[in-house]
C-alpha cells in the first residue's frame, strides 16, 4: 500500500486540536464519511479521487447532530441499514442517524472518553472503545430490528 493525498481537500481549515475524529465508509457509493470534533461540528462526505477539493459537507446529518450532542468522536457507517452511528464522549451517548439526517435513536453510555465504534456485519453487536482501556459491548435482543439500539444489553 502506498500513501497518497486525497486530492488536496482541506477538511479542517481552522487547524487546532479540534479536528477530525472518526471515519466510516459507504461501500455502495464508494465514499468516506469523516466527522469534525468541535468548534463547528461537521459530518463530511469525501470521495477519494485525484481532483482537488473533493470534500462535500453533509448539511442534514450535521443539523441533527448539532441538536443532540456537544462534540463528535468516533463514527461508523452501517452499509446494511445506511445509518450513521456517531459517538459523543462529552454527551456520553451514541447517536444513530439516517443517511438523510433524521435522528433514529440515542444510546447513553457510562464510559469516559469513548473514541472508536463499530457494528458487526449482522447488526447484532455494537462495540465502542475508549481511552483508559475501555471496551464496551452492546448486543441487540432478538426482538430488535437491525437499526434499533433502544433496548441493547450492555456488557
Amino acid at each position: 500500500i502506498k500513501p497518497r493525498l486525497a486530492g488536496g481537500a482541506s477538511l479542517n481549515p481552522d487547524g487546532g486540536n479540534s479536528g477530525l475524529e472518526g471515519i466510516g465508509y459507504d461501500a455502495k457509493r464508494k465514499v468516506f464519511y469523516v466527522v469534525k470534533e468541535k468548534n463547528g461540528r461537521r459530518l463530511f462526505e469525501v470521495q477519494i479521487d485525484d481532483k482537488p477539493g473533493a470534500a462535500t459537507l453533509l448539511k442534514e446529518p450535521t443539523k441533527a447532530l448539532n441538536a443532540k450532542v456537544d462534540d463528535l468522536g468516533g463514527l461508523h457507517f452501517d452499509n446494511a441499514s445506511r445509518d450513521f452511528f456517531v459517538i459523543s464522549h462529552e454527551s456520553h451517548c451514541i447517536v444513530q442517524l439516517g443517511a438523510t439526517g433524521p435522528c433514529r435513536d440515542i444510546l447513553k453510555f457510562e464510559g469516559r472518553q469513548v473514541e472508536g465504534i463499530t457494528l458487526s456485519p449482522d447488526g447484532v453487536d455494537l462495540v465502542v472503545v475508549g481511552e483508559a482501556r475501555q471496551l464496551i459491548h452492546y448486543r441487540r435482543t432478538p426482538t430488535e430490528s437491525p437499526g434499533d439500539t433502544s433496548d441493547t444489553e450492555q456488557e
